[in-house]
């Protein structure tokens, strides 16, 4: 029997046979998903208790500790009932299950052999915290005890001890079956017994099992390697130690075979691995083995010889104390024998244990201790031995400070989110085995390098091994110098002024194709004069004959010997001004840089010749044995020539007339298609079926006609309409509509089944039994995922306030088994992140917060994800208009609410099917171990605590819980990473990125960093070893034994090497690296099969995740589970120096000519003036090579790319044209940080910037720069823009503001909308749009921003273009071209602007509109006072309309005006047209739609507002022609 995990939760039930208990209440878990006999299941695990672990410090007799864990047990039921106000003697107050003895290792240091200690079995997992704070308070027996192993979930806890994962199987032995109905399918009904519990659950089949009765366990095996120190340390297994991983290996390797494929995956291997250097050679390195010898002579004589430990026999591990409660029948464990050697951890058959004898030939001393006797036996003692301070646990500090605890660890899901990142996360590149590398590192580099500050030497060795502590007094070869550390000096501002804006220009022969520019000429003669000069050595020997003396250089020998005489490669030109007129008159001084920027494109611009040059000899005066002559050169084209190239110029460059019309749009290529779609779509073969799913999924939206303009209360608003759709976990083929849709409705008149006859609608009578038909259809579709758009505040959350309207709670007739009893609790999270509206048995995802952290877009409405996500365009209509349309007479009005609700329904399904999010949350649970919706609730801590146990567990392994007091008490962290300042300018020539690979899980695997290899400090700190959040006491001795087998971390902790004990974290990431490699492989393997590649590419994405924020676990501060500051600072100074070490020796090879120019964190930018794009490429890769060779296994520098050119503006904020590869022909635009990739900003400042980059990197000319600056900002003033391109969009979270300060103008916006309708609240984190307009003089800006909706709905408000381009557009441009010496602002400074910006259409004010509209009151500008006194036709002075001229010619002024009508009335007609093609509206039906994401909405609206004033052109036509029909 097998059931998929693919819900899971746990409630309090009254002990029955299977529990094995006589508690009050005892756990239950239940298990949700479907099985291996075909029916969904529910199962229910008996025998499972959350537990916490405590050291135990008395002595270990029998006696001793069977009294003090009675003592502990008694206390702890007494303290917990008085600190929850109980009575302590009441029966009910029994809140410990049992109290253990137990061995184990500590894991939060270097620790060998067993420690002792106690197991604490809690009955009711609630009571988990509550019991941890009391236990650290020191209330109870005096102690303020060390907790381990309570920050795991008590979920993640029977996981992580069965061997279980999400989405997988859990394998049963013997189960029983709940129920009293007959068996639904009688072939299976032999298998299962009758269970004594009643049937609870709404699922099909629900059944019981004990915990002894769940196979996976019986996959794990103990592993006891740390009971003692061995040098070398024994053997690990060779297959993958997390099941989950280990089965994506099965899942290659049965592939693979299916294929027809050898079995093992092939796995790249680094041929450089066996020449890898040892790494090391820290700057401090030589005095912390100083420091070491020291401390082992203090050492000498202090040894403490380890005695027998005795009671280890009789005593579980922490691995095998699950058995502990068990009946007898069903435990493996029995004591060892005192010959026996320490079993493999395989379990052994009852009766070869029996033959054994030994628990018939020995009595366990310890039964009672530790459950090997049954714990119901233990002995009793009296009331007045209960050691509790009662007057503390009644206080008031007390509980606040257990109510602190427990909203601080309801809250860590808040903390550790998946939409956020935990705190000390620092995410690093996908990681992965380095690849070959082509040569290892130069000779002088192989040796370890270790520096004695104190004598200024610097000691060389050969030896791979070498360790100062064996080198003894023998005296060290010296070296004169060696490398130092990267230190900053300040630079000479007149220095840099020269290197950055006068570039040294070397005199170099071009070729003549270059200097003609596409100019052919003939070989006639020219009167271009070129001298030759050659020197002859005279043969005498005969009077006539010559030879030369010194043949002039090949041009292979002047390309090889450029960079000897410092020529650059290639001369690549600085920015200019194409026209003279637009260069400044004097130079520019910017941030200590002095730019002296030409203009035109003639001689005048070039260098001044250098006059010091040799000159040439003159001809008739040269000296004996030198001769000279003259050559005429080509002659120049002739004027034919040089009109038919003008010609083919012409016809290859865009015109750009003056008199061409400007289009009335912002120019710029911001997105890669012409549809604004930002991603990439993901290709779906037309006949492509989905793997079989193992989820079924029910969208549901629902409809509630509104009162006037507002949205529908859920308070008052009744629900006529339901929509759902149903997908089922069958095949389902792309395209294809899901063939379980319905349509539940209120029959009235309106929707009547006549009028609706093209959709499956199902009538009821009321909205109750509406409510009741719902929970129906649920129950028999039985889905395990409900989602719907926005389930808080429509969907699912509106049905159950309606539900609740007529007092029951919908989610509980949803759900598939009872809830557990639970308190108010805290809604903040779910408000936050997800939705309140919880179901038991079933997921509930609200789709709009998962494509906010799936999908990286600037507003997140339905429509705009629709777009971007399915790539399709859907209309948006007001609650107004769709209430209309649903009372409306005409049946294809109430049928288009149909269908636009439909619709949206499905295309909820296949969002996230085109997004994968259940396929990638599916596959994410498998790889990381924990549950389905913990991917999506939960952070990254909890993640790789999963890993991390998952590991420890059989290694007997225990984890310490630091308390919040303890974590920030813990020391700060000392060391940062390397981020360099960058050297901000413009960078013509090639900027070559070079990236450490996974750099901070490759130095925790190479340097063996980890919690349980770390023998802490070096030099104590205060007297104390401090490690972390504890103190760590190393025997005396210890060092001196492992002194051959130490790491010296460069901030002076101690690991110890691989050889004595690999790290936990180090054997995790490589086995993670290992992994991902393979599946890597294996997606090259798979490209035809698009699924396959998908399923792979998220296994993938999972194992990189984990890769990325290992580090951050171990440095997390505020919101850290078990942090540890030195291993953090240890990672990040060890990354820091690699970094430095690299820099140092790529600028100090002279053959590479290469400046580093930029470094961060595990990455460089190393700048090749006067290189080309193929050296750039070899040097890039020759550099990788050499500083891969130089460090340990699997420290890999990688070539990234080539920017060509860049710009390199601060940290984290850079440009460029990108090229990967040496073929690349066209490059990529490539920006990190600034305006063209960020959300902060509007769209016409991404179109902008990422437009005038463009034309910088393509032709330096900063005059069409200005050109183009100087059309959009012109069109911006006159207001020729479309208002989307202007639009903000920020996130909004209410309630979070200070009322000291004037609140953002997107929460003033939000704050409007609230104020016009309650209802209308935006969601936590909704991105609100809004857009500035003009307004009075000094008025603040928050009072001028204004939805975009009632912009263009008002004729009287219009953009601040003002404002726009001073405080948005320009901005970002100078942050630019300020360090080529531009200055954008004055630019728009000197700009001719117009005196009056707003060229209003004279029809607007025509002395024919309507005389009421001029003459209202409160007019909102002095325009609106005045008539217009212009022509319409042809602009002259009138104040008629139509100047007497034009009503003299009235057959042509007609035409003109019918022209202008026919004009409007076209654009009018297609924009009409591209919208009923979306809308499915009648080609005469007004449109409707309001969609603020949809640019033809502005179109629509601009077409419109024209079209009004056709009126007023066909009333002059009119009485033009009346008048010519006068006689």
């Amino acid at each position: 029997m097998r059931v998929r995990i693919n819900q899971i939760d746990h409630i309090l039930v009254q002990p029955g046979p299977l529990d094995n208990s006589s508690l009050p209440r005892v756990p239950v878990i239940r298990i949700y998903g479907a099985s291996s006999v075909g029916q969904k299941t529910c199962l229910n695990v008996h025998q499972v208790y959350p537990y916490v672990f405590v050291e135990y410090n008395g002595k270990i007799n029998p006696e001793s500790v069977n009294r003090y864990i009675a003592k502990l047990s008694h206390s702890l039921n007494h303290a917990i009932a008085i600190s929850m106000r109980r009575n302590p003697h009441s029966p009910g107050s029994q809140f410990i299950r049992a109290v253990l003895l137990v061995k184990g290792v500590h894991f939060y240091g270097f620790h060998t052999g067993y420690s002792p200690f106690l197991k604490i079995l809690f009955a009711d997992p609630t009571f988990v915290n509550r019991t941890v704070t009391i236990l650290q308070s020191g209330t109870v027996m005096q102690t303020r005890f060390r907790v381990y192993e309570s920050h795991l979930t008590y979920i993640l806890q029977f996981m992580c001890d069965f061997g279980l994962y999400g989405c997988g199987w859990i394998d049963l032995g013997e189960v029983w079956r709940r129920g009293d109905e007959e068996d639904e399918f009688s072939e299976t009904e032999s298998a299962f017994k009758p269970s004594p519990y009643f049937r609870q659950s709404r699922m099909p089949l629900e059944i019981d099992v004990a915990a002894h009765q769940i196979l996976n366990r019986h996959l794990l095996s103990a592993r006891e390697i740390h009971q003692k120190l061995e040098i070398p340390a024994p053997a690990l297994p060779p297959e993958p130690l997390v099941i989950s991983v280990r089965e994506l290996w099965e899942d290659e390797r049965r592939r693979r075979v299916e294929n027809g494929l050898p079995p093992s995956p092939s796995i790249p291997v680094d041929p450089s691995e066996k020449s890898r250097g040892a790494g090391g050679g820290w700057v401090a390195e030589a005095r912390w083995w100083e420091e070491i010898r020291q401390r082992i002579e203090r050492e000498k004589g202090k040894e403490v010889k380890l005695k027998e430990q005795g009671w280890e026999r009789w005593v579980m591990t922490t691995f095998e104390s699950i058995e502990a409660l068990w009946e007898s029948e069903w435990k493996t464990w029995r004591p060892k024998k005192l010959d026996a050697t320490p079993r493999d951890g395989d379990e052994m058959a009852n009766g070869a244990e029996a033959e054994s004898g030994v628990d018939h030939v020995e009595e366990n001393p310890f039964g009672d201790a530790t459950g090997y006797v049954s714990w119901k036996n233990q002995p009793t003692i009296g009331h007045e031995e209960v050691d509790v301070d009662e007057t503390w646990l009644s206080s008031q500090e007390m509980t606040q400070l257990v109510e602190r605890e427990e909203a601080e660890w309801g809250g860590a899901r808040e903390d550790n989110m998946a939409y956020g990142s935990d705190e000390g996360e620092r995410s690093q590149d996908e990681g992965g085995l380095p690849n070959a590398a082509e040569e290892g590192p130069p000779p002088g580099l192989q040796h370890a390098e270790q520096v004695n500050r104190s004598h200024g030497e610097v000691i060389v060795t050969s030896d791979p091994n070498f360790s100062p502590l064996s080198q003894g007094n023998s005296s060290p070869r010296k070296i004169p110098d060696g490398p130092r550390p990267l230190k900053r000096r300040k630079r000479n501002h007149e220095a840099r002024s020269q290197e950055v804006s006068q570039p040294t220009w070397i005199p170099s022969p071009l070729d003549s194709t270059q200097l003609s520019s596409g100019l052919t000429s003939s070989a006639r003669p020219t009167s271009q004069v070129v001298i030759h000069f050659s020197q002859f050595r005279r043969d005498y020997a005969m009077s006539n004959s010559f030879a030369y003396a010194v043949p002039p250089p090949s041009k292979s020998e002047l390309v090889s010997t450029v960079d000897d005489f410092g020529v650059p490669s290639k001369v690549y030109r600085d920015p200019y001004y194409s026209r003279e007129s637009d260069a400044p008159d004097k130079p520019r001084e910017y941030a200590g840089l002095v730019y002296h920027l030409k203009g035109g494109s003639g001689m005048a611009v070039l260098e001044e010749w250098e006059t010091n040059a040799p000159a040439f000899p003159e001809c008739g005066g040269t000296a004996t044995g030198a001769v000279c002559g003259w050559e005429y050169a080509g002659s120049p084209p002739s004027v034919r020539e040089v009109e038919r190239w003008l010609k083919l110029e012409a016809e290859n460059c865009p015109r750009r007339g003056v008199n061409m019309r400007p289009r009335s749009q912002i120019e710029g290529p911001t997105q890669a298609n012409p549809y604004g779609i930002k991603n990439t779509p993901l290709a779906h073969p037309d006949s492509a079926v989905r793997e079989r799913r193992s989820m079924t999924i029910l969208s549901l939206e629902m409809f509630a006609p509104s009162r006037g303009d507002f949205l529908p209360d859920s308070d008052v608003d009744e629900i006529v309409v339901v929509f759902y759709s149903f997908q089922e976990d069958g095949p389902v083929t792309t395209g294809e509509a899901s063939p379980n849709s319905g349509i539940i409705a209120i029959e009235n008149s309106r929707m009547d089944p006549r009028r609706m006859r093209d959709f499956p609608i199902e009538f009821v009578t009321d909205e109750l039994e509406l409510l009741n038909r719902t929970v129906d259809i649920i129950s028999e579709l039985d889905p395990d995922i409900l989602v719907g758009w926005d389930v808080q505040a429509a969907s699912w959350g509106y049905l159950g306030v309606r539900a609740r309207h007529y007092g029951f709670d919908i989610g509980e007739l949803l759900s598939r088994a009872p809830a557990r009893q639970m308190g108010g609790g805290n809604q903040q999270w779910g408000l936050r992140t997800s939705s309140t509206f919880k179901v038991v048995g079933r997921h509930v995802l609200n789709v709009w917060r998962i494509m906010r952290s799936e999908q990286t877009l600037n507003i997140y409405t339905f429509e705009n994800v629709a777009l971007h996500v399915l790539r399709r365009r859907v209309p948006r209509y007001s609650p107004a208009t769709l209430t209309a349309w649903l009372n409306s007479d005409v049946p294809s009005h109430t049928s288009r609410v149909f269908q636009y609700f439909r619709e949206r329904t499905s295309m909820v399904l296949e969002m996230l099917e085109a997004a994968e999010v259940v396929t990638k949350t599916a596959e994410f649970a498998r790889v990381f171990g924990v549950d389905f919706f913990s991917v999506i609730s939960r952070g990254s801590q909890f993640k790789v605590e999963s890993f991390m146990f998952r590991i420890a567990k059989p290694e007997s392994f225990v984890l310490l819980s630091p308390s919040k007091q303890d974590v920030g008490k813990q020391n700060a962290a000392e060391c940062m990473p390397l981020i360099m300042e960058p050297l901000s300018a413009f960078y013509n020539s090639p900027l070559v990125v070079l990236d450490f690979q996974s750099l901070y899980p490759s130095v925790m695997i190479a340097y063996n960093y980890c919690y349980s290899t770390c023998l802490g400090r070096i030099i104590d700190f205060k007297g104390r070893n401090k490690f972390g959040v504890a103190d760590l006491n190393i025997s005396p001795g210890l060092l001196e034994t492992l002194q051959e087998h130490l790491f010296v971390a460069p901030n002076g902790i101690l690991y110890v090497k691989p050889e004595v004990r690999k790290g936990l974290l180090g054997r995790m990431l490589t086995e993670l690296l290992d992994t991902r490699i393979m599946v890597k492989q294996a997606m090259k393997s798979a490209k035809g099969d698009k699924l396959l590649t998908r399923l792979l590419d998220a296994r993938q994405l999972g194992l990189k995740y984990i890769l990325n924020v290992t580090y951050g676990y171990t440095s997390a501060t505020y919101s850290g589970r078990m942090p540890a500051v030195e291993i953090a600072d240890s990672i990040v100074q060890t990354g820091r120096e690699t970094l430095e070490k690299a820099i140092r020796v790529i600028e100090s090879t002279k053959k590479w000519g290469a400046k580093v120019v930029y470094g961060d964190t595990d990455s460089v930018f190393v700048y090749l003036r006067g290189k080309t794009k193929d050296q750039a490429f070899s040097i890039g890769h020759d550099i990788a090579d050499t500083i891969t060779a130089m460090n340990p296994v699997p420290i890999k520098l990688k070539f990234e790319k080539v920017y060509l050119p860049c710009v390199l503006m601060a940290k984290k904020r850079y440009v460029g044209f990108k090229y990967e590869t040496p073929d690349d022909k066209q490059p990529v635009f490539d920006a990190k940080g600034i305006e063209t990739v960020r959300r902060d900003g509007v769209p016409a400042q991404q179109k902008m910037t990422e437009t005038c980059l463009k034309i910088l990197f393509r032709s330096q000319d900063l005059s069409e720069v200005k050109d183009y600056c100087y059309s959009s900002w012109t069109k911006i003033l006159e207001n020729k823009v479309s208002i989307q391109d202007f639009i903000f969009a920020k996130e909004v979270k209410m309630g979070t503001y200070s009322d000291r300060v004037p609140p953002p103008p997107g929460v003033t916006v939000a704050a409007r909308r609230m104020m016009e309708d309650q209802n209308d609240e935006p969601q936590y984190g909704e991105r609100i749009p809004y857009v500035i307009t003009r307004g009075e003089p000094n008025s603040r800006l928050v009072d001028r921003a204004v939805a975009p909706q009632e912009l263009f709905d008002s004729r009287h408000k219009r953009l601040d273009g003002a404002y726009y381009i001073s405080r948005v557009l320009i901005p970002p441009l100078e942050r630019i071209f300020n360090l080529v010496g531009a200055d954008v602002r004055a630019w728009y400074d000197e700009m001719p602007k117009t005196i009056r910006a707003e060229e209003p259409d004279p029809i607007i004010l025509s002395p024919k509109k309507p005389k009421p509209d001029i003459n209202l009151p409160n007019r909102f500008k002095i325009d609106d006072h005045f008539r217009s006194s212009q022509c319409i036709v042809c602009g002259g002075l009138t104040s008629a309309g139509v100047c007497d001229e034009c009503r003299a010619t009235p057959q042509p002024t007609i035409a003109a005006l019918l022209a202008r009508v026919r004009k409007a009335e076209k654009n009018l007609k297609a924009s009409h047209d591209v919208c009923v093609s979306c809308t499915g509206g009648g080609p005469a039906e007004p449109i409707l739609c309001e969609s603020l994401d949809c640019s033809w909405l502005f179109e629509r609206k601009k077409a419109e507002d024209k079209a009004e004033s056709l009126v007023l052109i066909h009333e002059l036509i009119e009485e033009m022609e009346a008048a010519q029909e006068e006689p």
